[in-house]
């Protein structure tokens, strides 16, 4: 792979031990895809315990004793997701946090503020403002595989699906040049033409995830669509990449670079094309539905909700009350958190017993997480209802539900009022 002369440099340590670690990782991961060179980078959403996990592993030195030690910095802007972090600490005692989760949430906070991180602790970076909008054509490097769908999808940005990859691109500013940012790889396969209704972001999850198991890892273009919202574009870029590995949908007139059909498939014909009707959608509700029964848990918030979302559920909250055997979780960024307390959202939620977290059930530290949940075989959230594909998908292998029911926002509200799946 062909590298410039700064590569060589930060790789022989010129930079300091964490710099060419990080370089040395690059370049191999670099080779085993082919790369012909690295790249320069715009950004990075990074998660820290993929690192920490990866020296743990490798008997290699503390990472923030390190980073102290050399006075390490990143080399580009770079946002992190520090899971488990909340706003009302009192929290972590309501959702039984380890101490140990407690001290590693701490730890990674002060690494971020070490390295220049800027700690926005939520799976949606592209909704923070200027912190995470990359440029149009902007080569990114990310974590999180609904939001690398999101940024190469809607925002126009060039990723692929990363992990650790993306905090050693961080310290280096660099990145090998293959998949998702070569043009060659951004060509449409399948052309689905959407003639369903579409009347909520469910709807739109549904349609993703039927899209992710026709498309695989390949890159399908969506007809007819029209202009979703932030908040359906999330559940569709969502649960696409659940159904599948989709990185990258071009969506006509809303992908920035498939202004039309022919742009989207390079000039070429699409291998083959799919009519999405009520049908589809309908068959995706139906693999994920249980015979009516009690509710116990619903959670909204996969990705985390918009503050538009958080509107919509506190006008249908407002002056109810959640059934007493029922648990209501809303997932979203901490800063849609203060949003929602200076415009009165948050206090018509907790009135009507609706927890807001800026976690997320799959990776959350306490209770419910996977961690409770596999080692303690006896533990259920019992009846478990959500408006989230991806959500949905995924709890049934890591919160160990009784029977799962996704529905449109509306239904799982209502549900959660009358304590049955209506």
């Amino acid at each position: 792979m062909e590298l410039t002369r700064t590569d060589k440099e930060m790789r022989d340590g010129k930079f300091g031990r964490l710099s060419a670690e990080a370089m040395d990782f690059l370049i191999k991961f670099g080779e085993a895809y082919d790369a012909r060179n690295m790249i320069d980078l715009d950004y990075a959403y990074v998660y820290l315990a993929d690192i920490n996990i990866w020296r743990k592993n490798s008997n290699s030195h503390d990472l923030l004793e390190e980073v102290k030690k050399e006075k390490v910095k990143c080399r580009i802007p770079t946002t992190s997701w520090i899971v488990g972090t909340e706003i009302d600490r009192g929290l972590y005692v309501q959702n039984c946090y380890p101490q140990e989760s407690i001290d590693q949430i701490d730890k990674e906070t002060e690494i971020c503020r070490e390295l220049g991180i800027i700690c926005i602790n939520t799976c949606t970076p592209y909704l923070v403002g200027d912190m995470a909008t990359p440029a149009l054509g902007s080569h990114i490097a990310s974590i999180e595989s609904s939001a690398v769908t999101y940024f190469n999808s809607i925002q126009g940005t060039r990723c692929n699906r990363d992990g650790i990859s993306a905090f050693f691109a961080s310290l280096t500013g660099r990145y090998p040049n293959f998949g998702m940012h070569l043009d060659e790889n951004r060509k449409g396969k399948y052309l689905f033409d959407i003639k369903a209704e579409l009347n909520d972001s469910a709807d739109y999850s549904a349609l993703g995830y039927y899209i992710g198991k026709v498309s695989g890892l390949d890159v399908p273009v969506l007809k007819g669509l029209g202009r979703p919202s932030v908040e359906e574009a999330q559940k569709l870029c969502s649960a696409m990449a659940v159904g599948g590995a989709v990185s990258l949908a071009h969506i006509i007139g809303v992908t920035p670079e498939a202004p039309n059909e022919e742009a989207a498939f390079h000039g070429d014909r699409p291998v083959e094309i799919f009519k999405v009707t009520n049908k589809e959608i309908e068959t995706v509700y139906d693999e994920f539905h249980s015979s009516v029964d009690d509710i116990h848990f619903v959670c909204l918030g996969c990705p985390h909700a918009s503050i538009h979302d958080l509107k919509k559920y506190a006008e249908l909250y407002d002056g109810r009350r959640v059934a007493d055997n029922v648990t209501v979780w809303v997932m979203t960024a901490p800063q849609n958190i203060f949003l929602a307390e200076s415009c009165g959202f948050s206090r018509i939620l907790k009135n009507a017993g609706v927890t807001l977290l800026s976690t997320c059930p799959m990776v959350n530290p306490g209770t419910p997480g996977p961690i409770h949940t596999f080692t303690n075989r006896e533990y259920s959230v019992g009846n478990f209802a959500t408006n989230s594909m991806k959500l949905v998908y995924y709890a049934r292998n890591c919160m160990r539900p009784g029977k799962t029911f996704l529905g449109r926002a509306e239904k799982c509200v209502e549900s959660s009022i009358s304590g049955k799946w209506l």
